[in-house]
């Protein structure tokens, strides 16, 4: 069944499926700690599946791009710079002198 999670062979999707699902499912009615499952439960169906329109809470994309544009731009800079730091100092070649 959960058999094909296991695309990579590295991990076992399956065996942490069943872990999560039992920490949720195995407590003992009425106690504490199914309070606390209960609470967990509810805040992460508020964060996960609010009703509200879930990018109120997320940057701009445009702000995300103009920021990866920024590091590219930046980035490219420091290259062109120590680029020309290097060229500043490798002596130039002379012109070749065959007879």
């Amino acid at each position: 069944m959960a058999k094909a999670w296991n695309s990579d062979e590295s991990f076992n999707y399956e065996g942490l499926y069943i872990t999560i699902t039992d920490y949720f499912e195995d407590v003992m009615p009425g106690s504490a700690e199914e309070k606390y499952v209960q609470e967990l439960l509810k805040w992460w169906t508020k964060n996960a599946f609010a009703k509200e329109d879930a990018s109120k809470n997320m940057q701009p994309v445009i702000n995300f791009n103009n920021t990866i544009a920024a590091q590219r731009a930046a980035r490219q800079a420091e290259i062109e710079a120590a680029e020309a730091a290097v060229a500043a100092v490798t002596p130039a070649t002379p012109p070749s002198t065959a007879d």
